[in-house]
């Protein structure tokens, strides 16, 4: 897995330790861990599930007050690695370490880049990205 994503000049998203120790997150991120389960269900109502693969990540990482240098990183990232298209030999997949955790096969979830240009050349821009196979 040679595709990492990038650091930013202004710092990448970084987590730290628990709620009690303050912010979480240097910037906004919504974390999402996916299973595909199976049901089957008995005559009596009652249930048995079971759990068919191992968790997927998935996350939304919101940027904010980035200059345009970091923009011009994240942009040339997302050209690289063609969207959200994925082939089938997983070679345009990368990687991403948040909290300690490094989540191998990555693809972004969106087909387009979009930021905003905030006042003093600052601009904000929101990345969605998933897991297309377990580490």
């Amino acid at each position: 897995m040679a595709n990492i994503f990038p650091t930013l000049s202004s710092g990448s998203m970084q987590v730290r330790g628990t709620l009690a120790n303050g912010a979480i997150a240097m910037y906004p991120t919504s974390l999402v861990f996916s299973y595909v389960t199976r049901v089957i269900t008995f005559v009596n109502s009652s249930e048995q599930r079971w759990t068919v693969r191992n968790n997927l990540f998935g996350a939304v990482l919101e940027y904010r007050r980035l200059n345009g240098y970091d923009l011009s990183l994240l942009r040339n990232f997302f050209i690289q690695m063609k969207g959200s298209y994925v082939d089938a030999a997983l070679l345009n997949t990368f990687s991403i370490t948040i909290g300690g955790n490094t989540y191998n096969y990555c693809a972004f979830d969106q087909d387009t880049f979009d930021s905003v240009c905030d006042s003093a050349e600052n601009y904000s821009t929101t990345l969605k990205i998933k897991q297309v196979r377990p580490n």
